[in-house]
């Protein structure tokens, strides 16, 4: 059908400059209330992976029943265990790589589609005609190929971008709160589809003897177990194709902020605008069609409450009462109406005219820097994501960087390399250091910055996931044999109690308890990195409890002690750092290697899942053997390993005030962030002083 009227006029035309789309873009994000939209689209996706990921305590035990008669050798079983977790890594790592060099809306529904495909494939395999398929090796493939779907970096990376400062944590904890809930549905399906089942199965049905109506009921079961995990990413599906690019993605990655604009307006729409004229009334500031509040937008809501304050630091300017001298920044008041894009506006100008004296100065030519530092904050370069360039005026450029400037790029931002220098300027910082090596012409090469690069960072949050998914995997995966131990059952003698009564001890000690764990970690979402650091010393002590009471108590009268305590060490996996760790990744890594860090972070955590299957094999073992009950308590270690690297490495997404940061600043790295943190607490310092009045 032929276009007979094309609108050539965009809706930021009415805002002329590149600073003005961009404050006018995170105004509108932080205006927000909470975007159950969001959350929702996301959060299905996510429940879909825990669905998978957790129905294998049930699949395998009735894969066991139909294809090996119970007898499954151990090394097949881990085999079919890890297949799901490995593909988790490789698409982690791919998916979080792909959503910053191609954009988090070109990935999102791909993964989804992954996750369907393979999960129909895996519901219609089979032998074949007198076993003419490999029935295992068709499991483990399927399952391979849907952890490669999984929704960990995009989910978390796509909710953090959208959300409002204010309510970022509780949207992050909402969707990370579908783990519990897809584990809940696992049983709960289980449940349900036994009991529909159940005039098939004999109640004398040994596992190992079962054929006939019992074989067939018994790979029914399965069958419908799994298959009905393709129906969510499917409803899913659909709704994400609507989902908008990242409008901050858009603005510090792309630098299309028309685009951006526009996708803000669709996507956050401003109630003070007329929203038929896809902006507002340029002859008010921000086009917005209202006068502004006393404040600015930033600081009243339209309800009239007022917002969280909008600390930030600024280069130059006056020093406000508490700030730090000799720290390049200083602090604005809080409250104060200027937007953060203003402040790296200035920040830009600042480092540009540096820049510009020490051409000037030096008498030669300063070495361009590579394009992988050209896009980013973090090298304090001419095309500052955070501030934009100096002059105000769209950058045309639109080129792509390559996979080698982004990989170079992302190296600079671990390792935070000095600049190259010349020899000879003037100033006492051109000195070469003990141990530089200079060039011809009195260059510098570049130094690593080995304690203000961002390595640690991403350290931290990875080592903090491996250690905790390395216990959380260990009890998760192998729940069914686990559930069997602590409930102090004897093997099973029929089908149907085999899946029944494991389906119910689960949801009743791991299910619930993860559930009310995971909506107090909503409730609490803005102390989240107290939560992870005190709730590693919780589960270390909770894994002392519960080995030592299985240890002694088991086969007595008093087991049930060990079921009580179990429950409590499952609801403060939830109730810690199982949702933190998904949470802070997400919060503090720059948009162009955001979703990078939170995959690499999440794999490692698969990994150390991986690593607990394997030794799962070897101390999970007989009826009433006390193996696992030290092993439980030798975890308590390394959850005060964990405990003690969120101290030191993860970095705390909040200020001293304990108001969440906005990404803006957590993007500037770890130094300016040890920087505002120092200001900020000389800054309560001097406000305890001038309330109480002691020097």
């Amino acid at each position: 059908m032929p276009i007979f009227w094309r609108d050539y006029v965009r809706p930021a035309e009415h805002l002329p400059t590149l600073q003005e789309r961009r404050r006018d873009v995170y105004q509108r994000i932080d205006e927000q209330g909470f975007g159950w939209k969001i959350v929702i689209v996301a959060g299905v996706g996510f429940l879909t992976d825990a669905y998978d990921i957790f129905a294998v305590n049930t699949v395998l035990p009735l894969l066991k029943i139909v294809y090996w008669q119970n007898h499954l050798p151990a090394n097949r079983e881990i085999a079919i265990n890890l297949a799901l977790l490995l593909g988790t890594i490789i698409g982690q790592l791919a998916f979080g790589i792909f959503a910053d060099r191609y954009g988090r809306k070109k990935m999102y529904g791909f993964e989804l589609l992954i996750v369907i495909v393979a999960t129909m494939g895996l519901v219609l395999c089979s032998k074949g005609a007198r076993g003419s398929v490999n029935i295992l090796a068709w499991v483990i493939s399927w399952r391979l190929l849907m952890g490669i779907g999984a929704d960990y970096p995009l989910s978390a990376v796509i909710v953090s971008e959208f959300s409002p400062r204010r309510h970022r944590a509780r949207m992050l904890a909402t969707v990370f709160y579908m783990q519990p809930v897809g584990q809940l549905f696992a049983n709960i399906v289980t449940i349900i589809a036994t009991q529909l089942s159940r005039r098939y199965i004999s109640h004398d049905s040994d596992p190992s003897n079962c054929d006939g109506d019992c074989m067939e009921t018994a790979d029914k079961i399965w069958r419908w177990v799994v298959g009905l995990g393709a129906v969510p990413p499917a409803l899913a599906l659909l709704a994400r194709l609507f989902i908008p690019e990242s409008p901050r993605y858009l603005l510090e990655v792309e630098r299309d902020s028309h685009t951006a604009y526009e996708n803000a307006v669709m996507y956050f729409p401003d109630p003070f605008e007329d929203p038929d004229q896809g902006g507002g009334d340029p002859s008010y500031p921000n086009g917005t069609a209202e006068p502004q509040p006393p404040g600015g937008l930033d600081a009243v809501e339209p309800s009239g409450n007022r917002l969280p304050s909008t600390d930030y630091l600024t280069p130059g300017g006056p020093v406000t009462s508490g700030a730090a001298s000799g720290s390049g920044y200083t602090r604005s008041p809080r409250g104060s109406s200027i937007s953060r894009s203003d402040v790296a506006m200035e920040m830009h100008s600042v480092v540009s005219s540096i820049k510009n004296n020490e051409h000037r100065d030096g008498g030669q030519e300063q070495p361009q820097a590579p394009p992988s530092q050209q896009f980013g904050e973090l090298t304090g370069n001419d095309n500052d994501v955070s501030g934009g360039p100096q002059n105000p005026q769209e950058n045309t450029d639109t080129r792509k960087v390559s996979w080698k400037e982004f990989w170079s790029g992302f190296y600079e931002f671990l390792f935070k390399l000095d600049p190259p220098r010349v020899v000879g300027s003037e100033g006492e910082n051109n000195i070469p250091e003990l141990g530089s090596r200079v060039g011809p012409g009195g260059l510098v090469a570049p130094r690593r910055r080995w304690t203000d690069g961002n390595w640690t960072d991403v350290a931290g949050t990875s080592l903090a996931w491996f250690l905790l998914d390395f216990s959380f995997y260990f009890l998760g995966v192998n729940s069914w044999k686990v559930i069997a131990q602590v409930w102090d059952t004897p093997p099973y003698s029929s089908v149907y109690q085999l899946v029944i009564q494991f389906s119910w001890r689960a949801l009743i000690s791991v299910s619930v308890s993860s559930t009310i764990g995971g909506a107090l970690f909503i409730a609490l979402a803005r102390y989240r990195y107290n939560l992870q650091t005190y709730g590693f010393l919780i589960l270390a002590a909770f894994f002392v409890a519960v080995g030592i009471t299985f240890v002694t108590l088991l086969g007595g009268r008093y087991f049930a002690a060990i079921i009580v305590l179990y429950f409590f060490t499952q609801l403060f996996f939830d109730f810690g750092p199982n949702t933190s760790t998904f949470i802070i990744p997400a919060e503090v890594f720059p948009t162009q290697y955001r979703a990078t860090c939170h995959g690499i972070s999440a794999a490692s955590g698969k990994l150390g899942s991986i690593i607990a299957q394997v030794i799962a094999q070897t101390y999970i073992v007989s009826h009433r053997s006390k193996t696992l009950g030290y092993t439980l308590i030798l975890f308590s270690a390394v959850m005060i390993l964990g405990a003690f690297v969120t101290k030191i490495w993860v970095p705390n997404p909040c200020d001293v005030y304990g108001e969440s940061r906005s990404l803006e600043d957590l993007s500037k790295g770890k130094r300016a962030r040890k920087e505002m943190e120092k200001e900020e607490k000389e800054e309560l310092r001097r406000a305890e002083q001038d309330r109480y009045g002691f020097a």
